[in-house]
């Protein structure tokens, strides 16, 4: 168990300071920290979500001669091509517009 400082015991409560202000001020910074973090991660879940509506609209925007030559790659049934597409831009959106920009270039 910690020590009592007999110090600051014998000095009078009004000159010790206020300790009420002193919590008030430490949970005024914890919120205020906290919103700063809560705008970050925010501004990052919006970045994401971007990425992903712009893949989405490469996926779209995909012809059938794509898609056929999707399908072999992925594994998956034609028809199935670009909802897997979109299933995948939803866990990695890079990685898709990587396939897709190499699907362009060929």
């Amino acid at each position: 168990m910690g020590s009592f400082d007999h110090g600051i015991l014998n000095v009078p409560l009004r000159k010790r300071g206020n300790i009420d202000a002193e919590i008030d001020r430490y949970k005024a910074q914890q919120a205020r920290e906290a919103k700063s973090l809560a705008r970050e991660q925010h501004k990052k879940w919006q970045a994401r979500q971007e990425r992903i509506r712009a893949v989405n609209e490469r996926i779209k925007a995909l012809t059938d001669e794509q898609v056929t030559a999707l399908a072999p790659v992925l594994g998956v049934h034609r028809r199935s091509v670009r909802k897997q597409l979109r299933w995948n831009a939803s866990i990695n959106p890079s990685a898709v517009a990587k396939i897709i920009e190499e699907l362009e270039a060929a």
